[in-house]
């Protein structure tokens, strides 16, 4: 009986080489399937949110408070009141329970809120800021501004509605949607519903979390998308980036979480997402769902993030 031929070495090559080829092909055309299921995942988080929000207002005529607190300005850290606005609306979000557990009465910061604030809401989670962001949230920031001793983190938010269009404080005096103390209604959005920016994307969530009113759960518009401007933040910037003055968000988070850059309590700072495309999701006062690029004109994501600034954005614009 004759025996099979086998595979020459060259053959051989050959077909390692093929399916090589056709790795090289088909794993970018997978991973960006993968990375548009979730940017799509994402958007209807979004979509969520502003329903949410509306349903709010519809019953109140009014959208929560960015943050209440009878102290101002707002402080990132964990003591004090500073009650952000998801705690608000949980009943809108199909998240009674929670809402139920909540004590509004003592800070989210609180023993007693301890088990709720830790609670992830699956609505909150961007799925591909949760695979590349994650790992920076390393528990309660300290003192400095750095993680202090934790084993555990409050729920994340990867979303944070808008208080201003420049870096500052969130403070009662703010231009965006929400902010300290407000009560904005869609009738105050003078720029129109559909030229301003109501909740956007975080790519790294503070160790605060989705409870608190800080910084954790509000952002503006006074840095470049996907990054921070050195000259808002005024201190000590991560080594090797003291002349820098366009960060980039992961850089930046990393380093105030991990203690590498000290920055006031009261610094909040912009949106960023790590989606394909270079930008990140927004859901604006309309209610429809935009996914605006790093490349937006400065002057015009700035005013995106005003509700009544007098000038209205041409939607080509962005």
């Amino acid at each position: 009986m004759r025996r099979p031929r086998a595979f020459t070495l060259i053959e051989l090559l050959v077909v390692i080489s093929i399916i090589c080829v056709l790795l090289t092909i088909l794993i970018p055309v997978l991973l960006s399937a993968g990375e548009a299921a979730r940017r799509v995942s994402c958007e209807n988080n979004l979509k969520e949110l502003s329903l949410a929000l509306q349903n709010y207002h519809t019953i109140r005529n009014v959208l929560p408070a960015g943050c209440w607190s009878n102290s101002r300005p707002v402080a990132s850290t964990p003591d004090g009141y500073w009650l952000g606005w998801i705690p608000s609306i949980l009943p809108k979000m199909e998240q009674s329970r929670i809402f139920d557990s909540f004590n509004f009465d003592v800070g989210t910061g609180d023993a007693a809120n301890s088990t709720v604030a830790f609670t992830q809401i699956k609505t909150l989670i961007c799925p591909t800021g949760e695979r590349t962001g994650r790992g920076m949230s390393l528990g309660w920031m300290g003192p400095q501004g750095g993680p202090s001793p934790s084993v555990s983190t409050p729920g994340p938010s990867y979303y944070a509605a808008c208080h201003h269009d420049v870096e500052a404080a969130i403070d009662e005096d703010n231009r965006g949607v929400m902010f300290l103390n407000s009560r904005v209604r869609l009738d105050d959005i003078l720029d129109g519903l559909s030229s301003t920016l109501l909740v956007g994307e975080l790519q790294t969530p503070s160790p605060l979390g989705w409870a608190s009113g800080t910084r954790a759960s509000l952002r503006n518009t006074g840095h470049p998308l996907n990054a921070f401007d050195g000259q808002p933040i005024g201190r000590a910037l991560p080594e090797g980036q003291q002349g820098a003055s366009d960060l980039s968000a992961t850089s930046v988070e990393a380093a105030i979480t991990e203690g590498r850059l000290r920055v006031s309590p009261q610094f909040v700072g912009g949106f960023s997402s790590a989606h394909l495309g270079d930008g990140a999701n927004f859901a604006f006062a309309d209610g429809s769902v935009r996914f605006l690029r790093r490349t937006i004109e400065r002057s015009v994501y700035e005013r995106l993030g005003s509700r009544s600034d007098g000038e209205p954005v041409d939607e080509s614009a962005y």
